[in-house]
């Protein structure tokens, strides 16, 4: 009989699966290539990318340019050559976009310029171009700066080049997000103005819900704050929830209607509507309570009760969007 390890004589057992698990993990991250055919390669690939295991998702990419390039050296050439060549150079470009990040130098440059000469024009190559300009607007590090008039500029470009594509769609949400974020009266206004004549030439748009919220935030910034409110609740009602997502849900944004209705403009109205609203559905909340003490205040004020002019002291236009714009997803900030 052939010796057992020291583990199993031991009786661990435990042990020694441990080494052998090990052994196989080394085994597996020090591989470099994969094989496969260039679609189950790419569908790897973006499998591994879903899950944030970059260095996976970066061998199948890859994987897949080496493929084709084999059967093209057989005078092979796969039917679907330039499509699976698009999708694998563009998977490694977000690759390194992502692995920058990670303190890893990448140089998405190098695959997504592919991606453009490839097939200028398409929608592969509008989603490279952007990605790029993204990978300029999320800096590395905190400490790192971006360069907003740069970016406006080439936001700018990829709407002019791309019109009707939807890289050409987000390149414009970018752009007025960076017109929004800085918070003057100068960039609100341009915002405004663009946003509104965007909506009015594509009322279909699957971004109106994003563009009406980042018009909202620019309404508030000019102290418009009926026209914040209208634009925040049809932001609300064109936006698009995913039933099977409990992540995605209207929490805060009927919490800040609610609130933006009866402190910014005292339309009482519809502050009962958007608190209703957040009480059917969300009961369980944290913020339950105070959207619960709001209805009672609103009711204090209207009975012109002894309450009414205690509470009124911490309100005034510009309070609520102050006050809702604290509060997260999580619960946390309630006013």
């Amino acid at each position: 009989m052939k010796r057992r390890s020291a583990a199993f004589r031991r009786g661990d057992w435990r042990a020694a699966l441990g080494v052998v698990v090990l052994a196989q993990g080394v085994i597996s991250c020090g591989r470099t290539e994969v094989s496969g055919s260039p679609e189950e390669l790419i569908q790897e690939g973006w499998r591994s990318y879903r899950l944030v295991e970059y260095a996976e998702a970066r061998r199948n990419f890859a994987g897949v340019l080496r493929e084709l390039d084999g059967l093209k050296k057989q005078g092979a050439a796969h039917g679907e050559e330039r499509k699976l060549r698009l999708n694998a150079l563009y998977g490694l470009g977000l690759v390194e976009c992502f692995e920058r990040k990670n303190s890893v130098m990448g140089e998405p440059e190098q695959y997504m310029d592919q991606v453009v000469a490839l097939h200028p024009g398409s929608n592969e190559a509008g989603w490279a171009e952007l990605a790029l300009v993204r990978n300029r607007h999320i800096p590395a590090t905190s400490s790192d700066k971006i360069d907003v008039a740069a970016l406006k500029k080439s936001y700018g470009e990829l709407v002019t080049k791309y019109p009707g594509k939807t890289a050409g769609e987000e390149a414009f949400v970018y752009l007025q997000t960076l017109y929004v974020q800085t918070l003057t009266q100068e960039d609100a206004r341009t915002a405004v103005e663009a946003i509104g004549g965007y909506l009015a030439e594509h009322p279909q748009t699957r971004l109106r819900s994003a563009l009406c919220g980042l018009r909202s935030t620019a309404h508030v910034t000019l102290a418009e704050y009926r026209a914040a409110l209208d634009m925040a609740i049809e932001a609300v009602e064109s936006k698009e929830v995913d039933p099977g997502n409990p992540a995605l849900n209207n929490i805060v944004e009927y919490y800040r209607i609610g609130m933006m209705a009866e402190c910014d403009v005292g339309d009482f109205v519809t502050a009962r509507k958007y608190f209703q609203l957040f009480l059917s559905k969300y009961p369980t909340d944290q913020r339950a309570f105070s959207v619960r003490r709001e209805l009672e205040r609103m009711e204090e004020i209207e009975r012109g009760g002894a309450g009414a002019a205690s509470t009124e002291a911490g309100t005034g236009p510009g309070t609520a969007t102050r006050d809702a714009a604290t509060t997260t997803t999580s619960g946390g900030g309630v006013r």
